[in-house]
């Protein structure tokens, strides 16, 4: 009897470091109908490291595409290592969402109305304050410079709001097939596969919400006769820079002098992802000078990359990244946890890249359907792979570990580095001169470093200082970051 107990206690003790549930006949565990779903309880370290990585990648990206234009956003289609950053954050919003919202998977009296009212209340709070600070951070000529008159509504973190109030809304109203339940302890491919239907299927209409707004991206895509722009005849499904319809559908609903600079008027020195191609720029896809012949839309065109027909596409990442949410939930397996997200994230970056070279091209301005597969499945491949660094190994610890500090205070982050409050704070410090503030100083386009933002270039620099200094950045970041985490300070909304 002690030796079965022993064993016993053995076993209990590999399941839960791997991560498993014990088997329904397990003498420690209540009975089979309570011991279903068990609540996460505790914090998945990897989901902030994703996080945390993706806020490194938009301060790596922000400061070194102009350097290196070949990490920066692509002109106009393709992808780079910059166009992964606005899905990363949608797809973790998801991922987020469904954590948050659990108790609509765990808790079944969670249907009631009251609990649902609240829910409703507490997500239209969150998603107005994400979108404030978004215009705050982004909406202005600068932080704490704002031209009411151009300021931009949409923006990254107003996208990010209007794809966690759609998906949340989706979370709280629409119903599950409680029939279909995921088998943790399933081995074997058709038991395999049997269980990741099931978690499809049990989130049917979850799926159907995000093709009906797939497909209304694309009615307007590819219905909406866009008439003739910048000499050009235009017409239904025309994707070229002056004449896509979402830029037509954009500019009547927020108008021009609230869509991104510089076109709307607001801010000269704003940077148009298209400028940055042949037509337009003498060293694409770099942007520098613009050639003398070149097109009235490259400096004149109106244009938001998050603006209001892209986000319904967006959307569609948010719901891929709620389904690797419901599956952290439904299932405690690591490996088949992995098992449920790596084969669909390689799917999406197939399917997505036959998308790409037929008949969708990879869009990131307009966030096109294959633009959604291919940053979806590889957000999905970098979560299994965090998951598997961060919390089954727990090895490359010193690697990981500022990642995680990042995401563990991701908007506090996220306002420091995209709203410029450091360059605005050290900006208020000078010497003799305005123009010589610690600010224009230090940073790598300052009196001191022999580049002027006044003009453009006529080459990248490929700026090995830039690169360094970009790194610096980061690290301060990431040590306010840890400062914040040792004082128990988590800023959230």
């Amino acid at each position: 009897q002690q030796q079965q107990q022993l064993e016993e206690g053995e076993a209990q003790e590999q399941q839960r470091l791997a991560g498993g549930r014990l088997s329904e006949q397990t003498p420690l565990l209540p009975p089979a109908k309570e011991a279903k779903h068990i609540p996460v309880r505790e914090r998945i370290q990897s989901f902030d490291t994703f996080r945390g990585f993706t806020i490194a990648l938009m301060i790596f990206v922000d400061m070194l595409g102009s350097p290196f234009p070949e990490i920066h956003h692509t002109p106009w289609n393709g992808i780079r290592l910059a166009d992964f950053v606005m899905p990363f954050f949608d797809f973790l919003v998801g991922v987020s969402l469904a954590l948050s919202l659990k108790r609509f998977e765990l808790d079944q009296s969670a249907s009631s109305r009251v609990l649902r009212m609240a829910a409703l209340k507490k997500a239209t709070v969150r998603f107005f304050k994400l979108f404030i600070i978004g215009i705050l951070t982004q909406g202005g000529i600068s932080f704490m410079n704002y031209d009411l008159a151009h300021i931009r509504i949409m923006g990254i973190l107003q996208r990010v709001a209007v794809c966690y109030y759609a998906v949340a809304l989706m979370e709280i109203f629409l119903p599950r097939s409680l029939r279909h339940t995921s088998d943790d302890l399933a081995m074997g491919f058709s038991r395999v596969a049997a269980s990741v239907y099931a978690m499809f299927a049990r989130y049917k209409w979850h799926w159907f919400a995000g093709l009906v707004l797939l497909g209304l991206n694309t009615a307007i895509m590819y219905g909406v006769d866009v008439p003739p722009a910048y000499g050009e005849p235009c017409g239904r499904g025309v994707l070229t820079v002056p004449c896509n319809a979402a830029t037509y559908v954009d500019k009547m609903i927020l108008t021009v002098g609230h869509m991104y600079f510089p076109a709307n008027g607001g801010d000269f020195d704003g940077d148009m992802t298209f400028q940055r191609l042949p037509e337009c720029s003498s060293c694409s896809p770099g942007k520098c000078v613009f050639h003398p012949d070149a097109p009235a839309w490259c400096t004149t065109g109106p244009f938001d990359p998050e603006g209001l027909v892209s986000s319904l596409n967006a959307i569609l990442t948010t719901v891929i990244g709620v389904h690797y949410g419901h599956i952290t939930l439904q299932v405690k397996s690591w490996r088949m946890r992995c098992l449920h997200w790596l084969p669909f994230a390689l799917v999406q970056v197939v399917v997505g890249l036959l998308l790409h070279f037929t008949i969708v091209p990879l869009n990131t301005d307009l966030y096109s359907f294959s633009y959604v597969l291919v940053s979806g499945g590889t957000a999905g491949a970098l979560l299994c792979f965090f998951y598997w660094l961060v919390d089954v190994r727990r090895q490359a610890v010193l690697l990981w570990r500022p990642f995680m500090y990042l995401g563990m205070n991701a908007i506090a982050m996220y306002i420091f580095a995209e709203g410029d409050v450091l360059d605005w704070f050290v900006g208020c410090f000078y010497l003799n001169n305005p123009d010589k503030s610690l600010a224009n100083i230090l940073w790598p386009t300052g009196v001191y470093w022999g580049d002027n933002d006044d003009h453009l270039p006529t080459h990248p620099s490929h700026s090995v200082a830039m690169f360094f200094w970009t790194l610096g950045y980061i690290a301060i970041t990431a040590i306010l970051a840890w400062e914040m985490y040792k004082h128990k300070i988590f800023i959230t909304i």
